[in-house]
């Protein structure tokens, strides 16, 4: 009977697998362009216009709307993306965020790591190996390359980007109501505070907000410590730009600390990481936070800046009717979106490459110092500049939260949350603690008081385990009863610990043990002791119920010394045969408990499978949990799209929080904490395997143990 379901598993897999190629199909080729957005119809591109020499242009005047993006590949790239930029029109029904095309019910659609650009090409074996591990190809290597066509484009991009903010500036002046110094720090933290309480682990979110921090500001120094339950944000001294445009501010170093709280919100992780992706892009080379290898961008040449500086000048020209009835709105949505999907400004400014083109020689051609020269001039970034940049960059992040925090949609309902916690105990009870059809019943019913007791922690907001010991007890004395009175239909164990599978602390557990391998020691530690210490807290208010339970039925002080492990297991579990039909109920609806997207809860539903299969058929929890994060990770790598949810709800199976109940429940609890730290390690070494082997894409950036040991050597080659 073992044969057929695993069977059944694996050709849901390969449905699965037909549909991530299907996604994963190449769209047809297109010439190298610009692509323009249409006022008429905002979803249709329209009014392109070539980037062509000088000598080649049309008499006639080119119009340029509302924002410019371009391809992300070059001529060897058979796939074309385009940044779609939201309308302010009030007719939309859809929630989306200004500036950004943010729809929050399908969030993790946008692609924030693209793998074409990064794959090398033409290259040995070893590499295409280094690369599937770690996500970009980090050796010198010539035949990783940007193409010339490709780096004209981007510099056209970036000259035009100059030119609007220059026009901004002239006509707008620098913004004096948002943006400033005390909005860019209020924007980090409260971006930290999201992806964090949303469930971006502490060893990607520290990489990540260091580059979003420059990409906001311009700064690189910004540095960020996590520790149990609190952040610490550090900005370096710097100089700012004063509202009279005339003279410099000097801001001394500052820190600044606030509370942070971990959790799992998968839809709003999505919305959040747009927001911090976007921001990072403004420092980078792509439109993701990874960066392309310094080796792969060459120097570009004085005759190329020359003739991008002519063009984009005249273009401008041309435009200028068009320019100027344009909002500050409007033109501040051309100048973000074109440092996004190009190269950033302060990633400009910050690279050296691209700064020793405009002082290689200390002399023109024509004898000019480079001080004068024209092309030293339009391609120098002064601070205002920068500043106003930075400001227009801060402002959209700004709105963006705010209208992710006050438009919200909700996914799901009261009534479906109450279900997915119905179906997944009653999944549990039956799969993981061989509970029988009425022990289903009983479970899927307990694991509606746990979120009733709760709605009263307004009372004791402080006191949260207070609420949660009350209803362990409850569950531990309804089970208790039910077991006593109807011992040959009810099971215990099976009832109790599947009805309070979400107040278990094993995610924190396994999450505190990859935490300490990946050297947050002081984060880790405390999470995995206070994971241990309240579940602990959990399983004995499980057994007092229990044992209040025992006294009502027989009222025997005697029997409170009988053996419990006789009411751990059931005699009457239902056949493995129905596990199929019952697993991708009970997958979706774990799955649904960490409120994700709905595009995310299909994959979500699948690692459940593919993980609760591994085990079922066998295999070791290392293997299973390997196996997770391996398929999360490839799945992100070739979509974009984030890993953790996937991860998550392939884990729920095996994190550990089952197994340190019922080893504290039974009668031998010697070896308790021994089961706790074994259980945690072995998931958490062997989710760790998985993202050495393929590094998954978090937060728009690939994370695993490779790229954590070489983000060191890329920072000072970049």
């Amino acid at each position: 009977m073992r044969l057929c379901p695993p069977l059944l598993l694996f050709l849901t897999s390969l449905s699965q697998l037909r549909e991530w190629c299907t996604c994963l199909s190449l769209r047809p080729q297109s010439p190298s362009s610009f692509h323009h957005n249409s006022r008429r119809n905002p979803w249709r591109r329209a009014g392109r216009s070539n980037i062509l020499p000088q000598q080649q242009q049309q008499p006639q005047p080119r119009t340029r709307h509302n924002s410019v993006s371009l391809e992300d590949g070059d001529e060897m790239t058979t796939t074309t993306t385009t940044i779609s930029i939201g309308t302010n029109d009030t007719d939309t029904t859809t929630t989306t965020i200004p500036f950004l095309d943010i729809e929050l019910p399908e969030t993790s659609m946008r692609r924030h790591y693209n793998w074409r650009e990064f794959v090398p090409r033409n290259t040995s074996l070893i590499q295409a190996v280094r690369w599937m591990v770690t996500g970009k190809t980090t050796l010198s290597t010539t035949s990783f390359v940007v193409s010339d066509a490709k780096l004209q484009r981007n510099l056209a991009a970036l000259a035009r980007t100059l030119l609007l903010l220059r026009v901004y500036e002239a006509k707008f002046g620098l913004p004096t109501n948002t943006g400033g110094p005390a909005v860019q720090r209020q924007v980090l933290s409260d971006i930290t505070k999201d992806l964090y309480s949303s469930g971006a682990p502490i060893w990607v979110l520290e990489a990540v907000m260091e580059r979003v921090a420059e990409g906001m500001t311009g700064r690189t120094g910004v540095q960020y410590m996590l520790l149990p339950n609190r952040c610490f944000i550090f900005y370096p001294a710097t100089n700012t730009t004063t509202m009279t445009d005339q003279q410099q501010q000097h801001s001394s170093s500052a820190t600044d600390m606030f509370k942070v709280m971990p959790g799992f919100y998968i839809a709003r992780l999505g919305a959040v990481e747009q927001v911090a992706v976007r921001l990072a892009s403004f420092a980078s080379n792509t439109k993701s936070v990874e960066r392309l290898h310094p080796e792969a961008i060459r120097t570009p040449r004085r005759d190329e800046l020359v003739n991008i500086q002519n063009q984009e000048t005249q273009a401008m020209i041309d435009d200028d009717k068009t320019l100027m009835d344009k909002s500050a709105a409007d033109l501040s949505r051309e100048i973000l979106n074109l440092a996004s999907s190009t190269y950033g400004l302060f990633f400009y400014l910050n690279n050296p490459q691209f700064q020793a083109a405009l002082s290689t020689d200390n002399t023109t051609a024509n004898g000019d110092s480079t001080e004068t020269d024209p092309v030293h001039q339009f391609w120098t970034v002064s601070n205002t500049t920068q500043e106003l940049f930075s400001r227009l960059a801060t402002a959209e992040a700004a709105r963006s939260l705010e209208q992710i925090h006050g438009k919200e949609t909700i996914l799901y309902s009261p009534t479906a949350i109450a279900l997915f916690r119905m179906l997944s105990a009653a999944g549990a009870c039956a799969m993981w603690f061989g509970g029988s059809f009425s022990d289903m019943v009983a479970s899927a019913i307990l694991s509606i008081l746990v979120p009733y007791v709760e709605t009263f922690r307004t009372l004791a907001a402080e006191e949260r385990f207070l609420t949660e010991v009350v209803a362990s007890f409850g569950v531990g004395l309804i089970a208790g009863l039910l077991a006593l009175q109807w011992p040959d239909r009810f099971c215990f164990g099976a009832i109790a610990v599947a009805s309070v599978m979400d107040l278990l602390q094993g995610f924190k557990v396994v999450y505190a043990a990859i935490e300490v391998m990946s050297r947050h020691v002081v984060a880790g530690a405390g999470r995995l002791l206070e994971g241990i210490l309240f579940t602990g807290l959990i399983s004995y208010s499980l057994k007092s119920g229990l044992d209040f339970a025992f006294r009502l039925m027989l009222g025997s002080a005697d029997t409170l010394t009988r053996d419990y492990s006789s009411m751990l297991v059931s005699v009457h579990g239902i056949r493995e045969c129905f596990f199929p039909l019952i697993l991708p109920f009970a997958a979706v609806a774990w799955s649904g408990l960490f409120r994700p997207s709905y595009v995310d809860l299909p994959l979500m539903a699948f690692h459940g499978m593919l993980a609760f299969g591994l085990t079922w058929a066998g295999a070791p929890l290392f293997m299973a949990a390997a196996a997770v994060t391996l398929s999360a990770g490839i799945i992100s790598r070739f979509t974009g799209r984030e890993a953790l949810g996937n991860t998550l709800a392939g884990l729920y199976a095996l994190v550990p929080g089952t197994y340190m109940v019922r080893a504290l429940l039974s009668s031998s609890r010697s070896d308790f904490l021994e089961r706790v730290l074994v259980t945690a390690a072995t998931i958490g070494l062997g989710s760790w395997a998985g993202t050495i082997l393929c590094s998954p894409t978090m937060v728009g950036k690939t994370s695993g143990w490779f790229s954590r040991r070489q983000r060191g050597s890329d920072i000072k080659k970049q």
